[in-house]
């Protein structure tokens, strides 16, 4: 439950400032940068994501956290 409510929040609080106040790319990568992670098992880059809470949950996409052969989730539980 603590999960979907980071995702919700994240998705809340990028609508409301895309709504709110257009910027930039420039703005929006001076802005956002530091939240973007790079998600690595085993030596090998599988992605990328958004850091969206203190407490480390990262909001990335389902590709990067599947196993390709099994369609198993990578994540740690």
């Amino acid at each position: 439950m603590p999960r979907v409510l980071a995702v919700s929040f994240f998705l809340i609080f990028i609508a409301h400032q895309i709504a709110a106040q257009p910027i930039s790319q420039r703005e929006a990568c001076e802005r956002f940068s530091r939240a973007v992670v790079r998600i690595d098992a085993g030596g090998h880059s599988l992605g990328t994501g958004f850091l969206v809470s203190a407490e480390g949950f990262i909001f990335t996409a389902g590709h990067v956290i599947t196993d390709e052969t099994t369609g198993q989730s990578l994540l740690c539980h």
